[in-house]
């Protein structure tokens, strides 16, 4: 029977780190052992540096658990399936408006957001990690030349909840700027 090598979670280069990292840590033992506050500086820093590398995989594992929505991007339309397998989807010939929501979520969490919008309740989401996977701003741009792109740079300058509309263009291109109607 052929012995299997048992298979480590970690690639080469965590193991790599780990073991740096504890070696790092163990040259902060001797100053720790002459009364300087460094030494418990840097090993603290270096232990903490090999917990995280240990807890690697499970971080791995837990970030590919997660259902992934999928996105189609052809001459026909947008399509967004969710991770659910729910979808939603828009005709370009049905598109009617473009707009770029952000939220205070970031920099750790999705907090840009694309809506296409249609008629009725028709419409698209797309998180900014999807649309930058799959080159939907340059689609954009492509298929509606006056796209606001002044508004798009806003955009994606925003660490508030907002809302620029980049398509059709806008007088006023975010929530915020627009004039008070009495």
């Amino acid at each position: 029977m052929d012995a299997k090598k048992p298979k480590t979670p970690h690639t080469k280069t965590e193991l790599w780190m780990i073991l740096a990292s504890l070696i790092m840590a163990a040259v902060g033992l001797p100053m720790i052992f002459a009364g300087q506050l460094a030494g418990w500086a840097a090993t603290g820093l270096f232990l903490l540096c090999a917990a995280v590398l240990v807890a690697m995989p499970r971080f791995r594992a837990r970030q590919t658990a997660l259902p992934r929505d999928l996105l189609a991007i052809d001459d026909t339309g947008i399509r967004r399936i969710l991770g659910d397998g729910r979808g939603e989807a828009l005709a370009w010939a049905d598109l009617s408006e473009v707009m770029i929501l952000t939220t205070a979520d970031g920099p750790f969490a999705e907090d840009v957001f694309f809506v296409l919008r249609g008629a009725g309740e028709a419409g698209v989401m797309v998180g900014q990690g999807l649309a930058v996977e799959h080159h939907l701003l340059e689609e954009l741009q492509r298929r509606l030349p006056d796209l606001d792109n002044e508004a798009v740079i806003r955009a994606m300058g925003s660490t508030q909840e907002a809302r620029f509309v980049v398509w059709p263009p806008q007088p006023y291109a975010t929530t915020e700027e627009a004039p008070a109607t009495a």
